[in-house]
């Protein structure tokens, strides 16, 4: 039996597996400061990408809802791009700074999860123009990297989302 337009669109939407997490954002603690108080590894290019896109404003803490979506499948960062922000638009993407500041509330969260949780809402350009998203590995050493955003996402990937 053929699967309906509609059938193919409902099953392309994120799932949206995880409860909704609410989280302070402090936009006044740099990135930096942030990845220092998680006691994170990272590599060499996330902190030079960082210091380059990292600063703090004076708007102070504010309150987001988030939630980690998932497709189930590969997928393109076009594609996983677009069916988030279109999911009623009910959601953004998250940027580096919120998924840090998801990371410090909820600290045992990626390790739980088991699967690396990216942040499409800071996509950053490296010194060869390459195209690059932040992200959280829930490894032993709770790593911070970078990722190709030309490059397609596997289906255990979660993206940081926050709830409009």
């Amino acid at each position: 039996m053929a699967t309906s337009i509609y059938q193919q669109y409902v099953a392309a939407q994120p799932k949206l597996l995880s409860p909704i997490y609410t989280v302070n954002v402090d936009s006044k603690i740099s990135m930096k400061q942030m990845i220092k108080n998680g006691d994170y590894s990272m590599h060499q290019p996330v902190f030079n990408l960082i210091s380059d896109n990292d600063s703090p404003t004076k708007i102070g803490q504010i309150q987001l809802r988030m939630r980690l979506s998932n497709f189930h499948y590969s997928i393109s960062s076009e594609e996983a791009v677009e069916l988030l922000t279109h999911t009623e638009s009910l959601l953004r993407l998250a940027t580096f700074h919120e998924l840090l500041s998801l990371l410090s509330s909820y600290p045992d969260l990626a390790r739980d999860l088991g699967y690396p949780i990216a942040a499409l809402g800071s996509v950053w350009h490296d010194k060869l123009d390459n195209l690059l998203v932040p992200f959280y590995c829930s490894s032993e050493d709770r790593e911070l990297s970078l990722f190709w955003f030309k490059d397609h996402w596997f289906r255990n990937w979660r993206f940081a989302c926050v709830v409009k």
